[in-house]
């Protein structure tokens, strides 16, 4: 049988400090968008292979896509719509198409107003769960607009149909509740993805009251896209559900406990600076009790409790970079830049500061893709070791294990620059900004937005789209590592941008992971924005705080027996790495 493994691209480091951050006030969640993170240590889950797999290396169907397997629900309750879904709680007489074949409601005070999917966002076609979220009219009598139909709607006409009820984000809405979310059944929504890869689809809500016949009250209408291809590869995130990393196969819907605070993978209380190798191999983080007393800690992500170095006794690790292959490690502190072996933890090389253009010292560092540079950020004002209050965007070469003068490519001036991240081709950087000032740091900086810049020109462009407004924090971008079809880029970040009813006026509360799209070909002029705005990514749980996502090729996973240790349902330990299975 035809076995193919899930492959994509890698990335780098992360922040620490988030052990003593509170606890998130609990909301109820948008369906099928969670996943119960359980268990305390280790790689996570252990999937047992179907029944008829007997062993190890048994028949199982692997997809060699990371693309859910899931049986679409559409039925027969539109004759005109190309596909269309009637949810159960939807009366079946009147037929809904036919409640939506009334004029439209003259008052625009009953038009529905959307709140989630974001206008002109992109949506990877292989995340399963969305959750639609729109304002209805204030009822006016006990009823009111109480049925609704969700159209997408193709340049070739073909029409996409959702017949839903008024769901609500608590279990018990209060008196004259104009907020509605509806989770889309995960097949349909995944069919209509595939369906309409690449595309631009027009989106509407429309509201109907069974007591006023007639009469259909239709949204403004906006427009959605679906990714040419899917995104494949593993993320890792650090999410203080568990007070450290957990990891999923990109397109599953469950992402899984990996190295928790006090747990054989660390016995500490922090994690929470880690990079993680383009291949996929290797993790490496700071752990410690004190974030002013870390050490570095090296594994496998085939099995994170065996580290491949017994960690130091004293001090000497901050932010940190993995190398593509994972052989070498970049660790920065705030008393320089040293290059260490990963597989004893031997000291290979400092990096001279004079290379930096002392008293600047190098922070945030991350690999190129092909290994010959290293993105920094440049500071004389470090805050700490993971944290500065002024910064520039540099370049520090690297050839054959001898590293060169740093190349300067977005100075400091009003504002300061940090957590460079590489374009999967290496010609682009984004990276974050916020205003220089007395007591500034770039550590969940709430002024933080996103920028980029062209390698090659140094010509430095903002992302407005992405960052979506101001005192966000939107910080810690990270590139997935593979590009689409004509050069598409997608960018992950963590923000307090708002999640519709789920999460509103969220600039003071909980961090969330986004994906924004990077499209340069939109580039034309320094003020054009090559970005969209952002879809929240629905394996998080907005009870917990969740930030840097790390992209890696795939999620490193062993074999024990029948069952794959490291690998979420409805995957399989592949040759070392987990794989979608059909169901």
């Amino acid at each position: 049988m035809r076995r193919r493994r899930a492959i994509l691209l890698g990335a780098v480091l992360g922040p620490c400090l988030l052990a003593a951050l509170p606890a998130c006030k609990p909301l109820r969640q948008p369906l099928g968008s969670l996943a119960p993170l359980g268990g305390s240590s280790g790689a996570g889950g252990t999937t047992t292979p179907p029944s008829d797999a007997g062993t190890p290396d048994g028949p199982y169907v692997i997809t060699g896509t990371q693309i859910p397997s899931l049986p679409p629900e559409w039925g027969p309750c539109d004759p005109v719509a190309f596909r269309c879904f009637q949810d159960p709680k939807v009366p079946a007489a009147p037929a809904p198409a036919s409640l939506f074949s009334g004029a439209p409601d003259p008052d625009p005070a009953q038009k529905p107003v959307m709140a989630y999917p974001l206008p002109g966002s992109m949506h990877p076609i292989n995340s399963a769960d969305i959750t639609f979220q729109w304002r209805r009219a204030l009822a006016v009598a006990p009823m009111a607009q109480t049925v609704f139909r969700i159209r997408l709607r193709r340049v070739n006409g073909d029409t996409f149909e959702f017949f839903a009820p008024c769901n609500h984000t608590s279990a018990v809405p209060p008196a004259l509740d104009t907020q509605c979310v509806y989770h889309l059944p995960p097949g349909a929504w995944l069919d209509l993805a595939q369906t309409a890869r690449g595309e631009i689809l027009t989106v509407d809500v429309a509201g109907v009251d069974p007591d006023r016949a007639g009469s259909v009250a239709t949204s403004d209408p906006f427009t959605i896209s679906f990714s040419p291809e899917y995104i494949g590869g593993g993320f890792y995130y650090w999410s203080t559900s568990i007070q450290g990393t957990v990891r999923l196969l990109f397109g599953g819907r469950t992402r899984l406990p990996f190295i928790a605070a006090k747990s054989s993978s660390n016995p500490t209380l922090c994690s929470g600076c880690h990079t993680v190798s383009r291949s996929g191999s290797t993790i490496a983080f700071t752990m410690g009790d004190s974030p002013a007393a870390g050490v570095l800690r090296v594994a496998p992500t085939t099995n994170p409790d065996q580290p491949l170095f017994q960690p130091a006794m004293t001090h000497d690790s901050g932010t940190l970079a993995l190398n593509r292959d994972g052989s070498r490690v970049l660790v920065s502190t705030s008393s320089g830049l040293v290059l260490r072996d990963t597989k004893t933890g031997a000291h290979l090389a400092d990096v001279p500061p004079s290379f930096l253009g002392a008293p600047m010292r190098g922070y945030h560092p991350e690999w190129s893709p092909d290994d010959k540079s290293i993105a920094l950020t440049l500071s004389a004002m470090g805050a700490s070791d993971w944290s500065v209050s002024s910064g520039a965007i540099g370049v520090l070469p690297f050839n054959d294990g001898a590293f060169g003068p740093v190349e300067v490519l977005v100075p400091s001036g009003t504002d300061f620059n940090f957590y460079p991240t590489w374009s999967p081709d290496g010609h682009w950087l984004a990276f974050s900004t916020a205003p220089l000032g007395p007591l500034q740091t770039s550590y969940i900086q709430p002024n933080a937005r996103l920028r980029l810049v062209n390698r090659d020109t140094k010509v430095v462009y903002e992302l407005r789209n992405a960052t979506s407004g101001l005192l966000r924090t939107s910080t810690w971008p990270k590139f997935a590592p593979a590009s689409q079809a004509g050069g598409l880029m997608f960018l992950t970040f963590n923000s307090k941008i708002d999640y519709g009813f789920f999460l509103p006026n969220n600039a003071g509360g909980s961090p969330q992971l986004w994906m924004t799209t990077i499209d340069v070909r939109k580039l034309q002029a320094p003020t054009d924005d090559p970005s969209s705005p952002p879809v929240w990514l629905s394996f998080q749980d907005v009870r917990e705080r969740n930030y840097l996502g790390l992209w890696a090729e795939r999620i490193g996973c062993r074999g024990e027996g029948r069952s794959s240790v490291g690998c979420a349902d409805h995957e399989v330990c592949d040759q070392g790495a987990c794989a979608m299975v059909a169901p």
